[in-house]
């Protein structure tokens, strides 16, 4: 279903290796709230989240609330 609905939304001339970039930007342009588990400050998942961050979307880092218990 991720494939379906995401993936066909991304422009063809986009090549393979950014596909998911777009992606993540279209389910994150696409929603109110966004659930991660995001651990460090690198990699897709980072990046993902700080493009959330910056479009003011509300965020709930399950990573963060996990260290919050500890």
């Amino acid at each position: 279903m991720y494939d379906e609905i995401c993936l066909d939304t991304i422009p063809e001339n986009v090549p393979p290796k950014y596909r998911i970039i777009y992606a993540n930007r279209y389910m994150v342009d696409s929603c109110e709230y966004v659930i991660a588990y995001v651990e460090t400050q690198w990699g897709g998942a980072a990046k993902t989240l700080e493009y959330a961050k910056k479009t003011n979307r509300n965020i709930i880092n399950l990573a963060q609330k996990k260290n919050e218990l500890l």
